[in-house]
């Protein structure tokens, strides 16, 4: 039986397709450039702590350590490449959904390529 919350039911791990009809409105292209960054931050920061620095955001360092120790470090330069790339379509008035699908995408490929 899922667990509930106020009495509502909730999965744990709620499927794409679930939580592509809760978006009732695409993100605007302010709100993609706004999530495209912070995945680019993220990855700076594992490319940093790979080469053996430290993370920007102190909460997250261990976080980041571990997930850099378990990432190939040319599997982070296509995460990169993939921030990036969403960015600058967002500068070019890409749609910011489309944007933000591609990202994701992408990431999701490049992880478990």
């Amino acid at each position: 039986m899922p667990p509930s919350f106020c009495g509502a039911k909730v999965s744990c791990a709620p499927s794409k397709e679930s939580l592509l009809r809760r978006t009732s409105a695409p993100p605007s292209r302010e709100a993609a450039r706004e999530m495209a960054t912070i995945a680019q931050e993220w990855t700076r920061d594992l490319l940093v702590v790979q080469a053996g620095g430290a993370a920007l955001l102190e909460e997250l360092r261990e976080l980041a350590g571990r997930v850099a120790a378990g990432s190939a470090p040319v599997r982070l330069l296509e995460q990169a490449a993939a921030c990036a790339d969403a960015l600058e379509a967002l500068e070019q008035n890409g749609n910011g959904r489309l944007q933000l699908e591609r990202l994701f995408l992408r990431l999701r490929e490049s992880r478990h390529a």
